[in-house]
């Protein structure tokens, strides 16, 4: 089984989504910033590092909301809040993230990746 965190930036009322593009699964798909655990890694540092490689933030304060399995890719997702961050949101990865994207709850794309709508729907019944 394979660990993957999620990390979820609001600001304004409005969700961080990327764009997948070239990618091995999910491929033309939004998603919030996500990436694998490393062999021997803590996953709350995973989604530091994730952060700092793929959109050029350093989150300050994370916060743990859920522990979710998905068994069609035999995996298990770490989902996190970032609350505060260091740094001003870009994409650094262009050539598998076809561009950042604010949105509002409401009003996300269809075209997202599985997690993350159950993501959306958790956050939106929680208040």
């Amino acid at each position: 089984m394979k660990d993957i965190v999620q990390i979820i930036f609001i600001q304004d009322g409005k969700l961080l989504l990327g764009f997948r593009q070239n990618t091995d699964v999910l491929d033309q798909l939004w998603g919030l910033p996500a990436g694998k655990v490393e062999t021997n890694e803590a996953p709350e540092q995973a989604a530091i590092r994730e952060c700092q490689e793929e959109i050029d933030v350093t989150p300050t304060r994370l916060h743990l909301l859920a522990t979710l399995p998905d068994p069609v890719f035999n995996a298990r997702h770490f989902i996190y809040r970032c609350e505060s961050w260091q740094g001003n949101f870009q994409n650094l990865e262009p050539h598998l993230c076809g561009g950042l994207q604010w949105f509002d709850p409401d009003d996300i794309p269809k075209n997202c990746t599985p997690i993350t709508y159950t993501i959306i729907k958790e956050l939106k019944s929680d208040g």
